[in-house]
């Protein structure tokens, strides 16, 4: 029973010692599910975005049209400001003529530099929204690739099962670490049970070895008592039966005496080992006066019977003999009861031994459980309010983990906040060194960069208007004029104003009729040009990309994800890892295959990429790895295969024409030793081959392997060669 509980308990624990790994998968299948769904999002942001970005483009298109145009109204419409100032025989500021045959004429529509200006910034406007549309389409794409990355070719659904199936196994973990508590409970139960049982067992045994132990005591005692006891009542023989008159007799020790005699002797036989142990110590006769008061009281009980004088005087010289022997035998049997007695003790000390090593044993015993119940208090109190003593050491280390996490970000918020003084106290500092009175002071003067190029092409402009102005009024002809006398500038100005008016009205819109007629007439014919020109290119370049997505492995028509070039070097590759197996299976005793993979190789995040990749086949365990994964000498034996399979693959390319030298560099030291008898088991078949095989190490068993040697020794003067064997 005990066994059966631990092997479920041992299952539980494997079973839950998979739980970290069952949170990582599922925390990876709820990030692939958040990028899935991040990616969906980001797809219809990024087509809401681009359709956003068009509409930006157009207006900033047709804003910049119009502020062209506007400008190149206003440009017509110098003329008109130019010939405001003209007078006959006066040059011109333009080209310095005198003559002023067709001026032009001011119109009302004419726009006004405040019009062009409004336009550029409308302008500039929507340029500015325009890239801050591409720079959000360009984030987007970027956010979208790598949440296409992330999702590894899985949609939403996909990617929604993958974590719900997750979530599934972590539950079941979840549930099976849950009966673990129980199934400890029920294996302590039955060990606590186990070491009850063990323990009756033992006391059980002890007790029936005791009982075995005293009853073969009692059986040696009784054996030697009883011999003893022969020993110190030897049977009487009398020198012959004496001849009795009554027909009631029996024997005893010899004699022929009357029933009730020998009835009444045998009752005063020992009948326990305890009366015996008093007969042995209370010895029978002890003097000839007993000797004889004995035989007179045997002599009388043969009162009123004829016996013969001569005969029952034998007799009882016979018997005074042998009572008188056995009171000589009284010192050694007083000896023997003395070692009994000894013995006794002996036994008595032995006894008094065993109860105090059977109590000491109790003490210990007693001390061993109640250091087991201090155990499990102490276990219970480690575990706290926990369900084990793992699930509060997980709780304590993230409870760890989110402090330590705490205090960095305390330490980083304290030195962002002493970044943030100092930078605040270096503004100050370089707002004083200004001329301002404190930073705030420097913030509220700071313009854009829109507002000041506006107030720079304003200053431009006044300056301009200040330099024509001065120049104007600096004119000798103007000073000459201003001396006259003053003429009725009044209605001369306002039929000028007036003729100018029209004259310039009719002149503006003619020539924007004209202009825009001529520019429309090109744009047509240059845009029909433009769309004839670009349909054959389109259809050309659209065949063209797609054919260089299929070939750089980027189209979704390329399943593998493979390169025109990958494709060709990965039928090579396959080439040689074929003809590479031939010799690592030998070199790995039948272990790893190499297989071509199609797939893109582990931890890549291009978008193509496939079609180069290996996996090392496992015999011994029938799994596909990652060549990553190899040790250094499994590394060194497949390289070399590769290597060899490489050559020839090159020889049955290049006609039969072999690499008849090939030299291996180190790698040896990586491999035990019956890999290295694999190798070079290889390699002395490329020799046998014909080809000449050098290799470069410092392996010491190598030595002994190879013949012909070149051993090369430094120095503090240089290096020396010297040839061994070959």
């Amino acid at each position: 029973r005990v066994a059966e509980a631990a092997a479920r308990l041992d299952g539980v624990r494997a079973e839950a010692a998979a739980i970290p790994a069952a949170s990582a998968a599922l925390d990876a299948a709820r990030a692939a599910l958040a990028a899935a769904r991040r990616r969906d999002a980001l797809a219809a942001e990024l087509e809401s975005a681009s359709a956003h970005h068009q509409t930006l483009v157009d207006r900033a298109q047709g804003l910049r049209e119009r502020w062209l145009d506007i400008r190149q109204a206003r440009i017509e419409g110098m003329a008109a400001e130019l010939a405001r100032d003209l007078s006959d025989g006066l040059p011109c500021a333009v080209c310095g003529s005198d003559h002023h045959p067709h001026p032009a004429s001011p119109t009302e529509t004419a726009p006004s530099p405040d019009d062009e200006l409004a336009a550029e910034r409308e302008h500039e406007a929507a340029l500015a929204d325009r890239e801050a549309a591409e720079r959000t389409l360009a984030s987007l794409e970027s956010r979208l690739a790598d949440a296409e990355d992330a999702t590894g070719g899985l949609d939403a659904a996909e990617a929604e099962a993958a974590a719900a199936r997750a979530e599934d196994e972590l539950a079941r973990l979840h549930a099976i670490a849950d009966r673990e508590p129980a199934l400890a409970a029920e294996l302590e139960r039955i060990e606590a049970e186990r070491d009850t049982v063990r323990d009756r067992a033992r006391e059980i045994g002890e007790a029936l070895a005791a009982h075995r132990s005293h009853t073969t005591h009692l059986h040696a005692e009784r054996t030697r008592l009883r011999t003893r006891l022969a020993t110190i009542h030897p049977p009487l023989e009398p020198p012959a039966p004496i001849p009795t008159e009554t027909t009631a007799t029996d024997t005893h020790d010899g004699l022929t005496v009357p029933s009730s005699e020998a009835e009444a002797h045998e009752g005063a036989a020992p009948s326990t080992e305890a009366e015996a142990y008093e007969a042995v110590d209370s010895p029978t006769l002890s003097s000839e006066a007993e000797a004889e008061a004995e035989a007179e009281a045997e002599a009388e009980a043969f009162e009123g019977v004829e016996l013969d004088a001569v005969r029952v005087l034998e007799w009882a010289q016979a018997e005074l003999g042998r009572l008188r022997a056995a009171a000589a035998r009284e010192g050694e049997l007083a000896g023997a009861v003395a070692g009994l007695a000894r013995e006794r003790e002996a036994l008595q000390e032995d006894a008094r031994r065993v109860a105090a090593r059977l109590a000491a044993g109790r003490t210990r015993q007693e001390e061993l459980s109640a250091d087991a119940a201090r155990l499990a208090a102490r276990l219970d109190e480690a575990r706290g309010g926990d369900e084990t003593i793992t699930a509060r050491l997980s709780r304590l280390n993230d409870e760890a983990e989110l402090l330590r996490e705490g205090w960095e970000a305390t330490r980083a918020a304290a030195v962002a906040e002493g970044e943030r003084s100092r930078a605040a106290e270096a503004a100050e500092e370089a707002a004083r060194e200004a001329g301002f009175a404190d930073a705030a002071d420097a913030e509220a003067a700071a313009r854009g960069a829109a507002e000041r190029e506006e107030k720079a092409e304003t200053l431009r402009r006044l300056d301009a208007e200040h330099a024509a102005v001065t120049s104007t009024l600096e004119d000798p002809e103007l000073v000459a004029a201003a001396a006259r006398p003053a003429p009725d500038l009044a209605g001369l100005a306002a039929a000028r104003d007036e003729a100018e008016r029209v004259h310039t009205e009719l002149a503006s819109a003619r020539d924007r009729a004209g202009a825009r007629h001529a520019r429309l007439r090109e744009l047509k014919a240059e845009l029909e040009g433009c769309v004839a020109r670009w349909r054959p290119a389109a259809d050309r370049h659209r065949l063209a990309e797609r054919m260089a997505s299929l070939a750089i492995g980027t189209s979704s028509d390329n399943q593998w994800s493979m390169s025109l070039s990958s494709y060709v070097l990965g039928e090579r590759l396959r080439q040689v890892a074929d003809a590479a197996n031939e010799r690592l299976d030998h070199m790995s005793g039948g272990r790893y295959l190499l297989r071509h993979d199609l797939a893109k190789t582990a931890g890549s995040r291009a978008r193509s990429g496939g079609g180069l990749g290996l996996r090392v086949y496992d015999g011994w365990t029938g799994v596909e790895r990652d060549p990553a994964t190899l040790s250094g000498g499994e590394s060194f034996i497949t390289s070399l295969a590769l290597a060899l399979g490489l050559a020839d693959v090159v020889t049955a390319e290049a006609g039969g024409a072999e690499i008849g030298t090939l030299f291996v560099d180190e790698g040896f030291g990586t491999l035990d030793e019956d890999t290295l008898d694999g190798v070079l088991d290889i390699l002395d078949g490329l020799r046998d081959g014909g080809r000449a095989v050098g290799i470069i190490s410092h392996v010491a068993e190598l030595r002994t392997r190879i013949p012909a040697q070149l051993r090369v020794a430094k120095t503090r003067t240089g290096s020396t060669l010297s040839v061994v064997g070959g």
